[in-house]
Order: structure tokens, then C-alpha cells, then sequence
């Protein structure tokens, strides 16, 4: 077997192992292939409606950043509201770089659902308007990077059935998401001190980790998990 990728003439072929891509088209069509490792090798805009990851992934950003420019609608698929939408398969991230969603009412940077695993090993930064992630139905672990939602203001539980504050880390509320933190910066969001819809003061940091912050003057604070 083999994965296929696109040459210089236009024509498909089958290679086997890591693939370098330099646009949108050819690390979409990568994900499409089911390609175990792909790394980038320019700075990548994503255009289409949505982009799903449906094969299990080493991502490696290498000094770059995927971008995506899609807003939230309401009743629309996953893959089209979020940079990349990994569906019941694994996704580790590594090297230095973003994965960002940028629409001026994007709703997320990275879904995990169907089960999956997404890692962030890397030196990443990711971010959206609301929320950086939605842990719809799987497993997040990130032990490294910076995680910024753009429109964050203090959590509100009571607001409204169904509702909650813009947050980091937006895990779903009936116990299929699960969130393992070992590392990373937060903006504005505690990691151990996490208020959800329907969950009061869950704490997504690993035992023998803490959580050390600092106010940064300008309306932010910034909280780290580091080892205790």
C-alpha cells in the first residue's frame, strides 16, 4: 500500500510514508490519503468548506501555521465551523507553529469527535474567537503551547440553558469528552479551575502538575501547568 500525492505534471501517484505539502490543495488531499505523517513546508490557508482529518496523523507544523476563515453556523457539519475536525482517529502535533481559526465569529480551532485523540506536543499556538477547542467526543492532551480564545468574558453558568462563556477548552458536558493537561499556556481560562455548563470547578490538569498565572496587565491573564 502506499499514499498518494500529487506531482508537478497534475498526475496522482503512490508513495509510501511522510509527505511535505506546501499549499492547501496538497495537504488536503494528503488528509484525504490517510497519510500517517505530513509536514509542512509554507505557511497553509485553508479555503474549502470544512477539512476533516480521517486518518491517524503526525502533524508536524515546522515553523508554520494552518488558517482557516470559517465562521460558526449553527446546524452546519463540524469540519465547516473549525480549522481541522478529527474524527475518531489520532492526531499528535508537533514542532513550533499555529493551527488558528480566524473568522471574526469562528467558533473553533479544533474539534475532536467520533472518539478520537488529538496530542499537542508541540510549541503550537491555537486559537479562535470562542473557543479554541471543542471536545465534542474523545481525548485532548496537550502538554505544550499557547491557547487563546479571542472573545473570552468571565463564565456565567446560570446565563442560560445551553449556554456558557467563551473558554479555552469548551469539553462537552455529558462525560465524552475528556481534557489531560501537562503543559501549555491559557489566556483568561484556569485549567484547573474550569467552569463548564454543567460542570462547576473541574480541573483539566494531571495529578503532580499545578497551575501558575500571571496577570499581564492588559486584561489578560496568562495560566501555565507546570510540574509541582
Amino acid at each position: 500500500e502506499g499514499y498518494v500525492a500529487r506531482e508537478n505534471d497534475g498526475k496522482w501517484t503512490v508513495i509510501p510514508g511522510e509527505i511535505k505539502v506546501s499549499t492547501a490543495f496538497d495537504f488536503e488531499a494528503a488528509l484525504a490519503a490517510k497519510c500517517p505523517k505530513i509536514i509542512l513546508l509554507e505557511d497553509i490557508a485553508l479555503t474549502s468548506a470544512g477539512t476533516s482529518v480521517i486518518g491517524d496523523l503526525v502533524l508536524d507544523l515546522n515553523g508554520h501555521s494552518i488558517t482557516a476563515d470559517r465562521n460558526y453556523v449553527k446546524g452546519v457539519d463540524m469540519s465547516e465551523i473549525t480549522t481541522l475536525c478529527v474524527e475518531g482517529v489520532e492526531m499528535t502535533v508537533i514542532g513550533e507553529g499555529a493551527i488558528e481559526n480566524v473568522a471574526p465569529q469562528a467558533a473553533y480551532a479544533i474539534i475532536v469527535a467520533g472518539g478520537a485523540k488529538v496530542t499537542i506536543k508541540g510549541n503550537v499556538t491555537v486559537g479562535s474567537y470562542y473557543d479554541a477547542y471543542y471536545v465534542r467526543k474523545g481525548q485532548l492532551f496537550i502538554e505544550d503551547g499557547f491557547h487563546y480564545a479571542r472573545e473570552y468574558s468571565a463564565p456565567k453558568i446560570a446565563d442560560a440553558e445551553g449556554c456558557h462563556a467563551s473558554t479555552v477548552i469548551n469539553c462537552f458536558d455529558d462525560d465524552w469528552g475528556e481534557v489531560y493537561l501537562t503543559g501549555g499556556t491559557y489566556v483568561n481560562m484556569d485549567p484547573s479551575d474550569v467552569h463548564e455548563w454543567r460542570k462547576h470547578h473541574v480541573s483539566f490538569v494531571v495529578d503532580g502538575y499545578k497551575v501558575v498565572s500571571e496577570d499581564k496587565g492588559n486584561g489578560e491573564v496568562w495560566y501555565t501547568v507546570v510540574p509541582e
